[in-house]
C-alpha cells in the first residue's frame, strides 16, 4: 500500500490534478506521480513497495545543471550532495526531495568541505521543513549554522539557488543568502508565514503568489533574479551565470 502526503488542504484541487495528469499520460501511477510532483502537489511518499520516480527528482535535477557523468555524490536520500562540474570547472551541489523534515546535517557537512576548499555552490530547493522541530535550533550544528556558513562563504564564492518548491518559515532564508536566485514560475515560493498566519495578524486574504511568488519576488522584493519555466530552464540559466563568474574570489575573471 501507498501514502501520498499532498501539498495543499484543497483536495479537490489534488484529485482534479490527478485525475488530469491520469489523462494525459495514459494512466501509468508512476507517471502521474511524477507529474504532481512536477506540478508542486505532492509532498512525498510514505512507505510501500512501489518506487515512484519521486525518488529520482532530486538527482535528476542535479544532472540537468552538471557536466554528462561528472557528479560525485556524497550523500543520498533525503538530500543528495556531492561534487560534478560545470565548464570543466568543480562546483558543490545538493538537490532536496519534495517534502524533507531533515537533512541539516548533509547540508553542513557540504558547505564545511566548501570552506574547506572553496568552490560555487548551487543549491536546488524543494518543498522541504528545516526549522519545524524544535531540535533544529538546538546546539552548535542546527539550522542557524548553515546560514553561518553562507555567511562566511558570502564574497568567497558564488552560492546560487534554484527555487522549485514552496520554502516557508526558517527554511525561506536559504535563498536569501545567496548571489543568484532562480525562480520556478509556477512551483517556487519563498515567504516567512503561511497564508493562515498572516490573515490572523492582518486580516488580509493573500494568496501564496501574493505573499512568496516568483513575480512579487522578481518585482517587488528583489529577491528572485531570474525566472524560468522549468528546471531545465533553470539549470541552464545557472550554467550561464557560472560560465562567466570566478569560481573563487582568488580566480580571474572568466575570458
Amino acid at each position: 500500500m501507498l501514502s501520498l502526503l499532498f501539498r495543499f488542504g484543497n483536495d479537490s484541487t489534488v484529485a482534479d490534478a490527478a485525475a488530469a495528469a491520469a489523462i494525459e499520460l495514459d494512466g501509468s501511477f508512476a507517471d502521474v506521480i511524477a507529474m504532481l510532483v512536477e506540478r508542486g502537489l505532492l509532498i512525498s511518499v510514505i512507505a510501500g513497495p512501489i518506487k515512484p520516480p519521486l525518488l529520482e527528482v532530486a538527482r535528476r535535477r542535479i544532472d540537468e545543471v552538471v557536466d554528462p557523468g561528472s557528479f560525485q555524490q556524497t550523500t543520498g536520500r533525503p538530500i543528495t550532495t556531492g561534487f560534478a562540474t560545470i565548464d570543466a570547472r568543480t562546483i558543490a551541489i545538493a538537490s532536496w526531495e519534495p517534502g524533507v523534515d531533515h537533512g541539516i546535517e548533509e547540508v553542513l557537512a557540504l558547505q564545511e568541505a566548501v570552506l574547506a576548499k572553496p568552490c560555487p555552490v548551487v543549491y536546488i530547493l524543494d518543498r522541504f521543513a528545516l526549522g519545524y522541530r524544535a531540535s533544529d535550533f538546538h546546539g552548535p550544528r542546527s539550522i542557524g549554522r548553515i546560514y553561518a556558513n553562507q555567511a562566511h562563504l558570502s564574497g568567497r564564492v558564488p552560492q546560487i539557488a534554484i527555487v522549485c518548491g514552496a520554502l516557508q518559515r526558517p527554511a525561506a532564508l536559504l535563498p536569501v543568502g545567496c548571489d543568484l536566485v532562480v525562480f520556478l514560475e509556477t512551483h517556487g515560493f519563498v515567504h516567512i508565514g503561511d497564508r493562515d498566519i498572516v490573515k490572523q495578524m492582518t486580516g488580509e486574504d493573500a494568496s501564496p503568489d501574493q505573499l512568496g511568488g516568483a513575480r512579487m519576488h522578481f518585482e517587488v522584493s528583489g529577491l528572485c533574479h531570474l525566472v524560468a519555466q522549468s528546471s531545465s530552464e533553470a539549470a541552464t540559466l545557472v550554467r550561464r551565470y557560472l560560465g562567466f563568474m570566478p569560481a573563487t574570489e582568488h580566480d580571474p575573471p572568466v575570458e
